[in-house]
């Protein structure tokens, strides 16, 4: 993984950081998720339900998510600044982002504006997801909830 940051090909994924540049990632077992270029998909979590599923030959997928052109574009805005703590705020576009959030994070010295970049601080690279939420529309902080960033 430092090989593949220090050549530029780190990537990361939903499951973290990787160095493979693959588009699927299909998940077997109860809750897996799959990643497809357009999609996603979560296995159902109930074990009786999954079961029973299998035995129908049928998939037991208990919810899923169609990709918008946007959301592609924001993944991939949103890997990169996840893999390499810089992103070139005019390769926004039209991409709306939660600007007072970033301004916070400016000011807590989490990342900084430069020349129309946004870079994260050495102080700030464990606060990355956090910058990377404010490019997510879909996120809402929850209490209670696995793999929180702070």
């Amino acid at each position: 993984l430092f090989r593949a940051k220090e050549n530029g090909a780190l990537h990361r994924n939903f499951q973290g950081y990787t160095a493979d540049e693959t588009q699927a990632i299909i998940g077997f077992g109860i809750s897996a998720i799959s990643s497809f270029k357009g999609a996603y998909i979560q296995n159902t979590t109930d074990s009786k339900t999954y079961r029973e599923a299998l035995q129908d030959n049928r998939f037991p997928v208990q919810r899923g998510r169609i990709l918008t052109g946007e959301d592609i574009v924001r993944r991939g805005l949103i890997e990169k600044l996840m893999c390499s703590f810089d992103l070139d705020m005019n390769d926004l576009g039209d991409i709306r982002y939660d600007s007072g959030g970033l301004n916070e994070l400016e000011q807590d010295e989490i990342i900084r504006f430069d020349h129309g970049r946004l870079r994260v601080t050495g102080r700030g690279k464990p606060f990355t997801r956090i910058v990377a939420s404010c490019f997510d529309p879909y996120f809402q902080q929850e209490e209670n909830r696995h793999a929180k960033a702070v």
